[in-house]
């Protein structure tokens, strides 16, 4: 990842299409964070995201995680096309 794909992420995430000062106020203002700190925590993040089905319940989830432990996840729900 690099620091323009971070932009476009907060970019989509404030509904803010405004130039770097202006997007880093509205991510601040929201979030609590500049986007130097997010662009840090991102990249640490990345690299433990994950989806996997449980072989018990079959159900779906994604998350972050090691190769064989969830630190944190949630149950994806699918929806049918026209749903």
């Amino acid at each position: 990842m690099n620091y323009l794909d971070l932009e476009e992420l907060a970019q989509y995430l404030t509904g803010c299409e405004e130039e770097e000062e202006e997007l880093d106020e509205a991510f601040h203002k929201k979030y609590g964070i500049d986007l130097d700190t997010a662009f840090k925590l991102v990249n640490d993040l990345l690299p433990l995201c994950n989806t996997g089905q449980s072989p018990l319940t079959e159900k779906w989830y994604r998350g972050f995680g090691t190769s064989d432990t969830w630190l944190i996840k949630q149950e994806v729900i699918l929806k049918r096309k026209g749903s």
